[in-house]
Parts: structure tokens; sequence; C-alpha cells
């Protein structure tokens, strides 16, 4: 059980850190890489499918990318700090947890049968 817990946190960490990293990325390029993002979705092969599920998708994506510039330009270079202190924080939250249920595991497991 406590060989799952740990797989299961060592998980969790690869994908928040994975999670940091694009966050990082994005933010170090800034917006100037929003501005061709309309034409590009546009040009995607089954946009079609995308229109019949979600008639108003462009104007969602357009403000979604309105709210990124937006915080890209009020974070500056400390987005990047921000992005590495939250990861951080969510690790040691992680770890943590692991380390309790583990703990919980050891202390409330049944004792062992005598032989």
């Amino acid at each position: 059980m406590k060989i799952l817990i740990w797989l299961l946190a060592l998980l969790l960490i690869g994908t928040w850190t994975l999670l940091g990293w694009g966050a990082h990325a994005l933010l170090t390029h800034g917006p100037a890489w929003l501005d061709g993002l309309p034409d590009w979705a546009a040009s995607l092969p089954g946009i079609g499918v995308l229109e019949a599920w979600w008639p108003d998708w462009q104007a969602a994506a357009a403000a979604v990318a309105t709210v990124f510039t937006t915080l890209t330009g009020w974070l500056g270079a400390a987005g990047s700090v921000l992005v590495w202190a939250v990861w951080g924080l969510g690790t040691l939250l992680v770890l943590a947890l692991a380390a309790l249920l583990s703990w919980a595991v050891k202390r409330f497991a049944p004792p062992p049968a005598a032989a």
C-alpha cells in the first residue's frame, strides 16, 4: 500500500512539474505568441466539428486570449518566479499528503498474525 501511495505521489509531482514547466514557458514568451492564434485556430482540421458543437468558441477563445495577455502583462518577469513558488508549495503539499497517508497505513494497519 505504501508503494502505491508513493508511486501516485511521484506521478502527481511529475504531472505538476510538467504543468509548472508549461506555465513558465508560456509566461516567459510573453503575450506576443497570441497574435497569430485566431488564424492558427481557424486553419485546424476538423474546425467544423468544433463549430457545430460550440458555435461561439471563437468569442470564448478571444476572451481567454485577452485574459492571458492582460495577466502576462501584469505579472511581467515576476510570473516565472511565481510559477515556481506555487510549484514548490504544491510539491510540498503532495509530499506531506503522501507522508500522512503512509503514516496512517502504518498506524491503522492490523497487527500481523502470530505464527
